[in-house]
């Protein structure tokens, strides 16, 4: 009875609380906030709105190669005069509709590189990043908006910091002199090219607290034991 009666107490003054509030607000105030949520609701409605005025199946077939998601139609089975949807048709039918939405979306393009930059800069909380630290590990924040690849291998190469030992590079020697001479007793040549990646090309660009060792290059090690 008392805990009924300090509950009924409890609400009532919540309530004059709430109602006191609403009392004190000045009218300029409540437009403030009418204008706001109606403000809210036209943006998140406006990527809805434009599916139903225009499609960038041109730009997904473009940029991304592949047709949009077409919307999933129900699989119906016959029960005497009644159409049921089939079970495995309406498990399906949530996955189906939201590949079929991810692609129609409005401002689909749009948002995603707004995403993608608030990924750079640091603004989500899936990613923080900084200049010289790596989006999981993928991607490599440079100088001036510079991105590079990223990964351990990455970047213990680019500061030289994970050398060859001399059984590695024996081992390259071994397999390479092995391709030169199979090819040569067939009268072919055998070129062995290194592609550059875009941290040896441009590295001005690659975050200061990556700097480089007094170590050779993996690449200068295997040249000086080829050569």
């Amino acid at each position: 009875m008392t805990e009924s009666l300090l509950l009924t107490i409890g609400r009532r003054v919540v309530l004059t609380m709430q109602q006191s509030l609403t009392t004190m607000r000045s009218t300029p105030q409540r437009i403030a906030d009418v204008s706001l949520i109606a403000l809210f609701v036209f943006a998140i409605s406006l990527p809805v709105l434009k599916m139903f005025v225009s499609s960038d199946e041109s730009e997904v077939i473009a940029i991304e190669q592949r047709r949009m998601a077409p919307f999933p139609e129900l699989e119906y089975r016959r029960v005497g005069s009644i159409l049921w949807a089939k079970k495995r048709s309406l498990q399906d039918f949530p996955r189906a509709f939201e590949a079929w939405y991810d692609d129609h979306v409005g401002f689909r393009f749009s948002l995603i590189r707004c995403y993608n930059m608030a990924k750079v800069v640091g603004l989500t909380v899936e990613n923080s990043l900084k200049t010289g630290e790596a989006a999981q590990g993928n991607v490599i924040v440079g100088r001036d908006g510079w991105l590079y690849l990223g990964g351990s291998s990455n970047i213990r190469d680019f500061r030289r910091s994970d050398c060859y030992t001399p059984a590695d590079l024996a081992a390259w020697h071994a397999a390479l002199a092995q391709r030169r001479d199979w090819l040569a007793a067939r009268g072919s040549g055998y070129a062995f090219l290194v592609a550059p990646n875009k941290a040896t090309i441009y590295p001005e660009f690659m975050p200061r607290s990556m700097s480089k060792t007094d170590l050779p290059s993996r690449l200068e090690q295997l040249l000086a034991e080829v050569s």
